[in-house]
């Protein structure tokens, strides 16, 4: 995995993460986690490969996590949620057979109106790029004009820059219908044209815009060799392995990360990231640190919060089968863990092979959770991740019925987590046979199904 970006990554220990926020003072909620050790590959164009051994220590019970923490893009934002979310959703899906197929889900919540926007192309109408998809989340803030604007307009310049450098590296015109593949090429110019489609559509934007709205993004390319991440902003993108490991993750652009205070610094006067709203660094009063649009609260910093996406290059291979890829706003992120949101998914692909079943529960899931942001998200299932099976679906219902009937014999005084703690070792030592121990392995193990426990307490509450 290639990471490409104009910063200097820096690396650090991830902060410890909370998985579950606290639902009453009376009932805490939290998970038993062991530290482990992951590696991470990185490599960053200008300053070479490092291999970082990175340990990520899982939080225990009680401990806080400001990466957790719902983002108020704007303080005036705090004034514009619902008393009652708006819970209906829409629905968007297709699929390559034998390729994939995805789903897309949408939710307004607690938010007055919805300013979020998506675009998805299953097929470039080009046949240079036939073989390519592509998908992108567009989270916007201060009204939805540059997320519309942006959701329209973006891949339409991408694949303008993509035909252009073809043309002069490849000698490939409109007439030739040669696919092209990501091994032919230069790697290079491919980043340049790349970021040069964000900027063209960031200008683009700023001639039509006529409010005062911004928007991020998290996009994919995915060709047949390779995949392509790019990020501007908050928004994420995880890629899971077929066990339910989270094999890369995009960064998110904040005023408080470490390699974006560094590229601030470099390009910007002293003091532009000093502004405090609470616990939320801003840079002028944005909460991240590159968007499209945003030009007039952004004024005269546009060159420090520019649209100008770090981009992750992932590999293909026998050896690094890929199960799905979710791109989802902080709508998701602000309540939920990367690690946490693959198992969850890992553990319902076995159980339904109805991709928006499972991005409905996700929204559902994370609404209970107190997200208060709109809420936007795409699944996208390859044929290496799971399939449901009618083992593993009367075995989730069994579970399901275990842990409702623990639930009901709890009194006031009882707290929920020794609950979760005993209910775990009797799934393993008595309710549970080996046999089907191993068959939950397929979906991430009993701690997979953590979340069907946390959920029948928040409803019971």
């Amino acid at each position: 995995m290639k990471r490409h970006d104009s910063r200097r990554i820096v690396e650090e220990s991830k902060k410890d993460e909370k998985l579950i926020k606290d639902h009453s003072r009376k009932h805490s909620i939290s998970p038993e986690w062991n530290e482990k050790q992951t590696t991470k590959n990185y490599t960053d164009w200008t300053k070479g490969s490092v291999s970082l051994s990175v340990p990520i220590k899982k939080p225990t019970s009680g401990q806080e996590n400001e990466n957790l923490k719902p983002t108020r893009r704007f303080s005036r934002l705090d004034q514009t949620l619902l008393t009652k979310p708006k819970v209906d959703k829409k629905n968007l899906s297709d699929e390559i057979k034998g390729v994939l197929k995805y789903c897309l889900a949408q939710m307004q919540g607690m938010r007055r109106e919805m300013e979020d926007a998506h675009s998805v192309l299953l097929k470039f109408d080009n046949a240079h790029w036939s073989k390519w998809s592509y998908f992108s989340i567009f989270d916007g803030h201060n009204g939805k004009q540059a997320a519309k604007f942006v959701a329209k307009n973006l891949h339409v310049h991408i694949m303008e820059q993509l035909n252009s450098m073809v043309k002069v590296d490849l000698g490939l015109d409109s007439s030739s219908i040669k696919p092209v593949k990501s091994s032919e090429l230069d790697i290079e110019n491919f980043l340049t044209v790349i970021k040069q489609a964000y900027k063209d559509t960031d200008d683009a934007l700023r001639k039509v815009i006529k409010d005062e709205s911004g928007c991020v993004a998290v996009s994919c390319l995915i060709g047949t060799e390779k995949i392509y991440f790019m990020n501007v902003g908050d928004s994420r993108a995880i890629l899971v392995s077929p066990d339910g490991k989270v094999v890369m993750e995009t960064d998110d652009h904040k005023p408080d990360d470490p390699g974006e205070i560094e590229r601030l610094q470099n390009v910007a006067e002293s003091g532009v990231i000093t502004q405090q709203d609470g616990d939320i660094k801003r840079v002028r009063g944005l909460a991240m640190t590159r968007v499209f649009g945003d030009f007039q609260i952004a004024k005269n910093i546009k060159e420090i919060v520019p649209a100008d996406p770090e981009i992750i290059e992932f590999t293909r291979s026998k050896k690094s089968p890929v199960a799905f890829i979710v791109l989802a706003c902080d709508g998701i992120w602000d309540v939920i863990t990367n690690e946490e949101l693959a198992l969850i998914i890992l553990d319902r692909m076995n159980v339904t092979d109805n991709l928006c079943e499972i991005t409905n529960y996700i929204l559902d899931t994370c609404l209970i959770r107190g997200s208060t942001d709109n809420m936007s998200l795409f699944l996208i299932k390859f044929p290496q991740g799971p399939s449901a099976t009618d083992n593993y679906i009367e075995l989730d219902k069994r579970i399901r019925e275990y842990i409702q009937h623990t639930l009901a014999e709890k009194n006031e005084n009882t707290n929920v987590e020794d609950i979760w703690r005993k209910l775990m070792k009797k799934f393993e030592t008595k309710l549970l046979t080996r046999k089907e121990l191993e068959l939950l392995d397929n979906g991430g193990g009993i701690q997979a199904k953590r979340h069907l426990f946390v959920k029948a307490v928040t409803e019971s509450l």
